[in-house]
């Protein structure tokens, strides 16, 4: 899934292309810490399943977070990319 996420990033189109090779990434830096915390995850890393990011946060304070949040509006979304992840 990272490997896809690169190519579409790479390519621009939003679309994996079939790169058959080495793949060139570039200078961007993939952070280790949760956007939450901002300390390495130390439950579990998670990402939503489709979250075009590759950055990962804490579980535990994902849920947290979320569980303490009083705007409605606001709960249960991506502090990264703003898209509705919803716990299973």
């Amino acid at each position: 899934r990272i490997r896809s996420l690169f190519a579409a990033r790479e390519s621009g189109n939003g679309e994996p292309d079939d790169v058959g090779g080495v793949e060139c990434v570039g200078d961007e830096r993939l952070q280790l810490r949760c956007p939450i915390t901002l300390l390495r995850p130390a439950s579990q890393p998670v990402r939503g399943e489709l979250c075009r990011h590759l950055q990962c946060l804490d579980l535990d304070a994902y849920i947290v977070s979320n569980y303490r949040m009083k705007a409605f509006n606001n709960r249960w979304r991506c502090p990264l990319c703003s898209l509705e992840l919803r716990p299973q």
